[in-house]
């Protein structure tokens, strides 16, 4: 006999959560930010897989360069980011570049082949959906079941220069705005790969940094030089001097609170320790946060390993982000199919059919073309009188 993963009363507060997270949806109010765990089942990489490949490539360069990569291995899970950042800092050491390292994102990441749980995620009844993955699939998933718009409007790539997309896209997500819904890539996009937000010093550079490189350049050399002279600025000056012109927020900070702070957000495809979402929640941990309560939900796995830590960090999400977890048994077996059943689930509670069909036309019967009536005599007859005075003329 197969232990329970739950006790009694935990499996009772578990669906507790679902019950609200289904009141949820029912109400059309949920924004979605979907996570890597959605792109897994179509064979992208995981997270532990993609560094695996970039560690490849990392060896192959510096084999081209005579030299060797040895980097410090992770800790997961929040040493992923830093470990991610110190490949891309030895790939662009030994090029001077990073085509390579752009290139390898884009082919890892490219179209492929979408599923009926992409199909019916994109269904569910929310206000938008927002991804941290790089991959197309939710975009390709949202065009074939929703034709009323053009392929390229179907989504959007966050950027520095994307602030009247971005503004278009919080206008979606309030009701009778008239703005169909997109899907909104947080971190960037295969085919725009130096959007890609990979990195502890990319996570940096778009979340927290309110300097640009140069910026910070400008600053070290202050320090490193003690400009003397009429050109001397003092370091303080130099500061209110680049602040004046720099807005304290970065255009996928603002994006982010104002959607964690406005909003009830349902997370899908994370995992506890997934590190974009601990840094995602901790922008606005100590802002708007509605302590210890179930404001938004996570859809995670229960392992039938480490059971016991997966439940007091989902206690730790829930006292500390105010986001409840709503757990699905995921014994060794499994493969994630709790997640298919739930979402299937979800759909059912709001009258979404189970099974996607495509929003496609059967095409038109083309009606048959009649044969060509027989010309009458009279046309025939004078057809050939014409070419015997043309061949007389012509003589």
């Amino acid at each position: 006999m197969v232990d329970p993963l739950f006790a009694p009363e935990e499996l009772a507060q578990n669906e507790r959560r679902k019950r609200a997270m289904m009141d949820l949806f029912i109400s059309q109010e949920p924004v979605l930010i979907i996570g890597s765990g959605c792109s897994v089942r179509l064979n992208y990489p995981t997270w532990p897989g993609l560094l695996s490949k970039l560690a490849d490539l990392a060896r192959s360069v510096a084999a081209d360069h005579d030299t060797t990569f040895l980097p410090v291995e992770p800790d997961p899970p929040r040493d992923l980011l830093r470990y991610a950042g110190e490949i891309k800092g030895f790939i662009n050491g030994c090029d001077g570049r990073l085509d390579r390292y752009y290139s390898f994102l884009s082919g890892e990441f490219g179209e492929r082949d979408i599923d009926d749980f992409h199909r019916l995620l994109v269904k569910l009844p929310s206000r938008g959906i927002l991804t941290t993955n790089y991959d197309p699939s939710l975009d390709l998933a949202l065009m074939l079941t929703d034709r009323s718009m053009m392929t390229a409007d179907r989504f959007l790539v966050i950027e520095d220069d994307s602030t009247r997309r971005v503004s278009e896209f919080l206008a979606s997500l309030n009701r009778d705005s008239g703005v169909p819904r997109r899907i909104a890539h947080l971190h960037g996009r295969y085919d725009r790969p130096k959007s890609i937000i990979l990195t502890d010093g990319d996570y940096r550079d778009k979340y927290h940094s309110r300097f640009s490189a140069a910026q910070r350049e400008s600053i070290r050399e202050v320090f490193l030089n003690r400009a003397v002279g009429p050109q001397a600025i003092s370091v303080e000056g130099l500061i209110d001097q680049l602040e004046s012109g720099v807005p304290p927020w970065s255009l996928h900070r603002k994006m982010l609170w104002s959607i964690l702070a406005t909003r009830r957000v349902v997370f899908i495809g994370f995992g506890l320790n997934d590190p974009y979402l601990g840094q995602m929640l901790a922008l606005v941990t100590d802002d708007l946060w509605r302590w210890k309560e179930d404001h938004h939900f996570a859809i995670m796995a229960l392992p039938d390993s480490g059971t016991a830590a997966t439940k007091s960090d989902a206690e730790r999400f829930q006292s500390k982000y105010s986001v409840g977890v709503v757990f699905y048994e995921n014994r060794e077996a499994q493969r994630h199919e709790g997640l298919n059943t739930l979402i299937e689930e979800i759909a059912i509670a709001c009258g979404v059919p189970a099974e996607p069909t495509l929003d496609v036309q059967p095409p038109a019967q083309a009606n048959p073309v009649p044969a060509p009536a027989p010309r009458p005599e009279w046309i025939n007859r004078n057809n050939q009188i014409m070419k015997k005075r043309a061949i007389k003329d012509a003589d």
